[in-house]
């Protein structure tokens, strides 16, 4: 789902928001409008551009990070990639702590800044939700893995396995195929036998090759077009509020 159908979608539901300010690195909740505005530094971005930077951290983790680990330990067990995963979706905690890191790769601010403004927004999540994403580490060797993983993506996999590219790219399409598709799992559901799972599966499949036929072509380009990282000037002003002798 692209960013401005992800916008279009929150506002026709209206919904309240958990959102993490670019200037203070507080977390707090806002009635979804044009602006979102920080309680605690005043500090107001447009949500479109909000939802921009936060999509963008969004497939850098997933993606990047999470569905690379997963193909690059499968080819080095086995040799080659021989099964694909269906990954939950990431955690919104997970994505704002992609979106430190990313403020430092793409960003002037530097990775030992984002690391530290990343180790705030770590203890303010745990504080807020008692714990922290299973597949986000906070020692000082995972967020080095996790940095390289994002400096990855950013250089659009360039260095990365051939295979293991490859792949995660094909995820990333298939992904963008869903979103086209009809929701599956109400059929999944309405089956009360193997028979009648098995001509559900079959729909799907034929579903599936058809959608792929139509809009195949169109997702590989939305797929490149994701993979441009956003401007540096983007992350400008980034984490200015914070007060680091004094962030908690």
């Amino acid at each position: 789902m692209s960013p401005k159908n992800l916008l279009a979608r929150l506002f026709k539901k209206q919904l309240v928001v958990n959102v993490l300010c670019f200037r203070c690195a507080n977390i707090f909740a806002h009635k979804l409008k044009h602006k979102l505005t920080c309680p605690h530094c005043s500090y107001s971005v447009d949500t479109e551009d909000y939802i921009r930077i936060y999509y963008y951290a969004k497939n850098a983790i997933y993606f990047g990070h999470i569905y690379k680990k997963a193909y690059q330990d499968q080819k080095k067990k086995q040799g080659k990639i021989t099964s694909k995963y269906h990954i939950p979706d990431v955690d919104q905690a997970a994505i704002w702590l992609g979106m430190a890191l990313l403020s430092g790769i793409i960003g002037n601010i530097g990775t030992d800044v984002a690391k530290k403004v990343f180790k705030i927004i770590a203890r303010r999540v745990k504080d807020k939700n008692g714990s922290l994403p299973e597949n986000i580490g906070t020692s000082e060797p995972e967020i080095n893995i996790l940095v390289e993983n994002l400096l990855l993506y950013v250089g659009q996999f360039n260095g990365v396995d051939k295979e293991v590219r490859e792949t995660i790219i094909e995820e990333m399409i298939v992904h963008k195929l869903n979103n086209k598709r009809k929701d599956n799992d109400k059929l999944y559901v309405k089956a009360r036998s193997e028979k009648e799972a098995l001509k559900v599966i079959n729909k799907i499949a034929i579903e599936t090759i058809k959608i792929h036929k139509k809009y195949g072509k169109e997702a590989e380009q939305e797929v490149n077009k994701d993979l441009v990282p956003p401007p540096k000037d983007t992350f400008s002003g980034f984490w200015d509020k914070i007060d680091f002798n004094n962030s908690e």
